[in-house]
């Protein structure tokens, strides 16, 4: 045997073995997730993207923003009549902002002081927000289910935390992520994952790595579903998601749109109409990664979210799941997403009309909303929310 062929097989018995072990980022915890990497080709046209995904001007320079005396508003919530808005917290905490309120250019954003907000109530890790049509915050929580808190008795309460499968048993809940809820008081959310939050160090649960874990192997565990009030009856309406996220309904309330952001691509699920049950992918192929989305329905406009752009490494290995086994036990390699940026389609055709970006570095992206003509955007990480005029 030559020196050459020893030094391949003592390659080949080491890299087997890093595949064995777990990976670095999570090998501390004291659960260990377990993940089986899946094979996904993404489509590649990210070195050439087209003109629909350009914005020479960076319209998201023109933001303004609000400080606050917290940190992460991930989500926000505007309520028909009164006059504060609402917004989860990766603490766990829900708080509100009185209007109006001050907003500052980016360029005093650091020499301001914090807008002070008041405290709600507290969840486990609640995502996605909104308000039913009693004015009521509906929550996502990615640890206890869907939840309600009822202004009027200042009580909290579990909607729901489990669905009936397959074998008519319930099965729990694992990552509830976003809500919406009809005129006529239905419920859709979604689930996004079988691997729930993890407690981590800071006291905080966190769902940032079991998103990027879900979004890494490419499991297709996520789902839509529907919550009846009246019945307390959640029902499965699609599954075999690549991490379900966002969701919003068109403007006639005949659909619901459907963020898969492990596949970088929007659904459509029909709950209305002659293709009630049925499903379609809407956008496909986005240059990021969709987190919350939102409709302005006076504009028929979707609001597409891009948590950060699309990382060329990971589409690159995507396909092959021994490589993807060995690249994430690499120590401190880190594959995020890359610069943030919001899309805006037609609620009809799908067409991209926008691609807002920023020419200075935006850490997250995480939802939009409609308010006074305006936009609010949430993130993940910064003591702020963005304000931008629409277009």
């Amino acid at each position: 045997m030559t020196q050459n062929n020893l030094l391949i097989i003592i390659i080949f018995v080491l890299l087997t073995y890093i595949a064995l072990l777990s990976p670095y980022s999570i090998m501390f915890l004291k659960y260990q997730i377990y993940i089986e990497n899946q094979s996904y080709t993404p489509k590649q046209n990210l070195n050439k993207p087209g003109e629909q995904y350009q914005d020479p001007e960076f319209y998201l320079n023109n933001a303004e923003f609000v400080k606050l005396d917290v940190e992460g508003p991930e989500s926000i919530a505007v309520p028909k009549r009164g006059n504060k808005i609402y917004f989860a917290l990766k603490t766990g905490d829900i708080h509100s902002l009185a209007t109006p309120f001050i907003t500052i250019p980016r360029k005093l954003l650091d020499q301001a002081l914090p807008l002070k907000t008041e405290y709600v109530t507290t969840c486990g890790r609640p995502l996605g927000l909104t308000m039913d049509n009693d004015d009521n915050l509906i929550i996502a929580d990615s640890v206890k289910g869907l939840l309600k808190f009822d202004f009027n008795s200042n009580q909290l309460s579990i909607l729901t935390s489990s669905f009936k499968n397959s074998n008519n048993t319930h099965t729990k809940l694992n990552f509830v992520n976003d809500v919406i809820v009809g005129s006529d008081g239905m419920i859709y959310f979604t689930d996004s994952t079988s691997i729930a939050p993890v407690f981590d160090n800071s006291g905080d649960w966190n769902t940032l790595i079991p998103s990027m874990y879900t979004m890494y192997t490419s499991i297709n565990e996520g789902k839509l579903l529907s919550f009846n009030p009246k019945r307390k009856e959640t029902k499965v309406l699609m599954d075999g998601i690549k991490y379900s996220n966002g969701v919003a309904f068109d403007p006639n309330e005949e659909s619901i749109f459907v963020a898969e952001t492990g596949a970088c691509r929007v659904y459509r699920y029909w709950i209305k109409g002659t293709n009630k049950g049925k499903s379609e992918v809407f956008i496909d192929n986005l240059p990021g990664y969709p987190d919350g989305i939102d409709v302005d329905f006076d504009e028929g406009k979707l609001y597409i979210s891009i948590f950060g752009e699309r990382n060329w490494i990971v589409d690159l290995i995507h396909p092959y799941p021994i490589i993807k086994n060995l690249v994430i036990r690499i120590p401190y390699l880190k594959l995020s997403p890359q610069q943030a940026g919001i899309i805006v389609a037609d609620t009809q055709t799908g067409k991209i009309l926008n691609y807002f970006q920023s020419s200075h570095p935006i850490p997250t992206i995480t939802s939009t909303i409609e308010y006074n003509g305006k936009i609010l955007i949430g993130n993940l990480l910064s003591d702020f929310f963005t304000i931008i005029k629409k277009k």
